[in-house]
């Protein structure tokens, strides 16, 4: 393929991308605007982009999205320093492992939003509650998919490398976490979704502040336009951040994708 195939192929397929989108935007715009969408229901995108901007001018917008991102990261980071490194441990080590089995399965269906009542008992009604939330749901993502990421190291590859008198220390080190990375990285691209959810249920039950109270309250007060502007501004801070992550993955597992005859 020629380099101006390519870049034609290339704005095609962004065009044949935004054209939907556009078109919804166009068809909703024009329903408010005539009327057959009531405004009180779902207003029209304009006004709820004149609001969208009205409300970060005034920095409520910033502020409540400081406040979340902070519990949110707080959690998601809490829950990667003991999850990595328990399921390296626990994949490595597969009978230690089997002595904490039973417990692990027991306690991960249970959804972490059940235990805010066990977080207030526990740690309060402020931000610790919430952050623990998170951070339980990807403890469990990323010490599991991190498990299995160590156990399913080749063992013909690990037979070869003791046969050249490696130790553990050096296999663990050198070839274990390499191993298990691609599986690391896609438990930390999920829990970014992860967070978020519980980042925003967590804040909608016990308030406070963050996103999740802002538009639990502008509900409750009717101020709709503004409620609009806060989950549509969610789902673009969670495209943002997972599209940030892949970058980042994609430079990271460059070896990975190359041995897997990856095309991207």
């Amino acid at each position: 393929m020629t380099e101006q195939a390519n870049l034609s192929a290339r704005a095609w397929d962004l065009v044949s991308r935004v054209i939907p989108f556009l078109g919804g935007l166009m068809v909703w715009e024009a329903g408010g605007q005539a009327g057959v969408i009531p405004a009180f229901l779902l207003p029209a995108p304009t006004v709820i982009l004149a609001k969208f901007v009205e409300l970060v001018s005034d920095g409520t917008m910033v502020f409540h999205t400081v406040e979340s991102l902070r519990r949110a990261l707080f959690g998601y980071l809490a829950a990667v320093a003991v999850g990595v490194p328990a399921g390296l441990l626990l994949g490595w080590f597969g009978r230690i492992y089997q002595m904490f089995e039973l417990p692990v399965e027991l306690l991960r269906p249970i959804p972490a939003i059940a235990l805010v009542p066990f977080g207030i008992l526990v740690f309060g009604i402020g931000d610790l509650s919430k952050i623990f939330v998170i951070f339980y749901a990807c403890f469990f993502v990323l010490f599991i998919a991190t498990l299995y990421g160590a156990a399913n190291v080749d063992e013909i590859l690990l037979l070869s490398l003791r046969s050249m008198r490696a130790t553990n220390r050096y296999i663990f080190r050198r070839v274990l976490i390499f191993a298990a990375s691609p599986y690391i990285f896609a438990g930390l691209r999920q829990c970014i979704a992860i967070a978020l959810i519980l980042m925003i249920a967590g804040e909608m039950i016990l308030g406070g502040s963050g996103l999740g109270f802002f538009i639990m309250d502008a509900e409750r007060t009717f101020k709709i336009s503004a409620m609009y502007s806060g989950i549509f501004f969610l789902g673009l801070l969670g495209y943002t951040l997972t599209k940030l992550f892949l970058g980042l993955e994609r430079r990271t597992l460059n070896w990975y994708k190359r041995d897997q005859g990856y095309q991207g």
